[in-house]
């Protein structure tokens, strides 16, 4: 899976300075972000069926 990790910290930012400087604010609490699915690469080979 592709996580936009970057993305999220900003976001997570953007928020929280929300919170600090208006607690009783109208804004968004929570937010998806997009993802991606991916095949490629792995970290270790296959484990021997042997």
């Amino acid at each position: 899976m592709h996580i936009p990790r970057n993305a999220m910290g900003r976001r997570a930012v953007r928020m929280l300075t929300a919170v600090v400087t208006d607690p009783a604010g109208d804004y968004e609490r929570q937010l998806l972000l997009p993802w991606a699915h991916s095949l490629e690469g792995t970290v270790a080979p296959p484990r021997s069926s042997g």
